[in-house]
């Protein structure tokens, strides 16, 4: 699923629904590159108080059904989050590193997305290094502790802002909503990890850290004004 602007109403409803049909794992990857305030018909939305509302009720129902694995978007890695930016090994997308894409024209770019300049432009593009996340960091982003966690699309970065490091504005707001809802769930889940279907299988030395992540994932959000923020609308 991909959530969007249009059907942000359904999330909660939509992750169920995939769940009670039976499927074990399921996946969301929010839209990048969209404005998330407007809808498909250009209508404006509170995409903020929309998505903090559909992930309590996902929250809760993952609470209420431990033997279900939460969808990625609430089931954060705030291990991540406790080892921090300098631990981090792999950046957050497959592309040029998992990932190529061939052209017909022969260059063998990180992702098809990349192809999309190339064409636009009518140029074969320079070598573009994806192989290690310590410079792929948005200059906006430095100090930012949830940076390990929060997704990016380095062709959607390139082909909007021609450079792969800049990120989406939204989401990191998005990012932040989720690590809002997940630390919240976590936290009750790691009163009785054993319990939940996330948390039975990690060592002590993981619940420890998935914890330290958790606090200062809160601390982080509270500490910065954001919680207030979203408060205040």
């Amino acid at each position: 699923m991909t959530p969007s602007p249009g059907t942000l109403k359904s999330l909660a409803e939509g992750v169920i629904h995939i769940h009670e049909l039976g499927f074990s794992r399921n996946n969301c990857t929010f839209a990048c590159g969209v404005a998330w305030d407007k809808d498909e018909f250009g209508k404006a939305i509170d995409y903020q108080q929309i998505l903090q509302e559909q992930l309590m009720k996902l929250a809760i129902y993952y609470l209420n059904h431990p033997n279900i694995l939460p969808v990625e978007m609430l089931n954060i890695k705030f291990i991540a989050v406790a080892a921090g930016i300098n631990n981090m090994l792999d950046k957050l997308c497959g592309a040029g590193t998992i990932m190529r894409c061939w052209t017909p024209d022969g260059q063998c770019l990180p992702c098809h997305l990349f192809y999309e300049v190339s064409k636009e432009k009518g140029v074969k593009l320079d070598d573009i290094d994806l192989s290690s996340p310590c410079h792929l960091s948005d200059e906006q982003c430095k100090g930012c502790i949830l940076e390990t966690i929060c997704p990016t699309c380095y062709g959607g970065n390139y082909i909007t802002y021609g450079d792969i490091s800049k990120r989406d504005p939204y989401t990191c707001i998005i990012t932040k909503i989720r690590a809002l809802a997940g630390s919240w769930m976590i936290g009750q889940m790691l009163e009785t990890p054993e319990k939940y279907y996330a948390l039975k299988d990690f060592s002590n030395e993981e619940l420890a850290m998935t914890a330290k992540g958790v606090i200062q994932t809160q601390s982080f959000l509270e500490q910065t004004g954001f919680m207030e923020e979203l408060q205040n609308g």
